[in-house]
């Protein structure tokens, strides 16, 4: 984190950070990367100068009184949201204390609040005057991990809730979606099983290649399905739109409108990606293919979610983006036998027939 002064009036736009604005002469304290790319644009400088706030530390969490004012910085991606609620919600419950949040406004009105977060939020990056009013910060949580790599390797929010001393709950987790948004996304009908699928993730080496998927798709279509594609990318050219058995929902819905939809699947399959994720915060039936993930990373999600990983001797590699760390031309762990198409298709038809039989929808 660094302490930067804006010299001139910038607006920005970002995934990660949000939408915002810093204005000249004012100080804000912000992520390094932030503060590198304002400066880089000589729009702010970067000072040495130390704030008065102390972060939050493991150490003085037994030594909270429950009436300090706490205010965790977060950026990140949607799925990384999910994990800090999920966090923030279970601090809440055994410290009591009073917990904002200063981040992307759509991850605390669309994540955060759904999972019920009772936070406020701030905009991205802080004014110093406003964190005049907090006792502690929470900014770069893996500062308190001796080994990063166990946020690859293990469930993050259970390497999290064992460094923060609080008790994961068997309970499932919440996430409401606002009754305006399910009427607005009610599907009508019910024809045959609705299995919602999401192929793409933040990267191509965490994506399901498109030359498999018309082999996957023809599969679970002549099992009788209906198929609801979600995702941040265009669906590929190699499926057939025009049966009416597919319905492409991709690039078309907001966080509510997808959770809405998620809802509404007997099923889902995907990857390592904010859907997944996101119907993992819903309780929801889903199977989740792994390229470069470790299996352990959904551990918290329960019962409901299950992985399915590649067995390639590469995998798990943990990198994520485009290339193969190895050099080849693309990912090969999703074409390895241990995941083929049939295979999944045989996983998928016997974990649906659980959970119909079940009851669990």
């Amino acid at each position: 984190m660094n302490l930067i002064q804006a010299i001139k009036d910038l607006n920005f736009s970002c995934p990660i950070f949000g939408e915002g604005r810093i204005e000249e002469g004012k100080y804000y304290y912000s992520f390094s990367k932030f503060a590198r790319d304002v400066s880089s644009m000589n729009r702010a400088i970067i000072l040495e100068d130390k704030i008065g706030v102390p972060d939050l530390s493991p150490e003085v969490l037994h030594s909270l009184s429950g009436r300090e004012k706490i205010l965790m910085i977060h950026s990140g991606g949607f799925g990384d949201t999910i994990t800090i609620g999920i966090l923030l919600n279970l601090m809440k419950k055994k410290y009591k204390n009073t917990f904002d949040v200063c981040c992307h406004y759509d991850k605390w009105a669309s994540i955060l609040k759904p999972m019920g977060f009772e936070g406020r939020w701030m905009s991205y990056p802080p004014e110093i005057e406003n964190l005049e009013n907090y006792d502690y910060m929470l900014s770069d949580l893996y500062q308190f991990i001796d080994d990063p790599s166990l946020f690859l390797t293990k469930s993050p929010i259970k390497v999290l809730a064992e460094v923060f001393d609080v008790p994961l709950v068997s309970d499932p987790y919440t996430f409401i979606v606002p009754e305006s948004v399910k009427s607005r996304m009610q599907l009508s009908g019910v024809k045959q099983i609705r299995i919602g699928i999401n192929f793409d993730s933040m990267g191509n080496v965490k994506s399901y290649p498109e030359d498999l998927q018309p082999h996957l798709i023809n599969k679970l279509l002549l099992a009788g399905f209906e198929l609801f594609f979600f995702g941040m990318k265009p669906l590929s050219e190699v499926v057939d739109t025009r049966d009416t058995r597919i319905h492409d929902v991709t690039r078309r819905t907001n966080i509510l409108e997808l959770a809405a939809l998620l809802d509404q699947m007997d099923y889902i399959i995907g990857v390592d990606s904010f859907a997944a994720h996101l119907a993992g915060i819903l309780n929801k039936s889903i199977l989740v293919l792994l390229s470069t993930t470790n299996k352990d990373y959904f551990d918290h999600y329960g019962r409901f979610l299950k992985t399915f990983p590649s067995r390639i001797e590469c995998a798990p590699c943990y990198h994520v983006g485009d290339q193969c760390p190895l050099g080849l031309s693309s990912c090969r762990a999703f074409y390895h036998d241990s995941i083929g198409p049939d295979k999944i298709i045989f996983k998928i038809i016997k974990e649906i027939t659980l959970s119909l039989g079940a009851g669990h929808v």
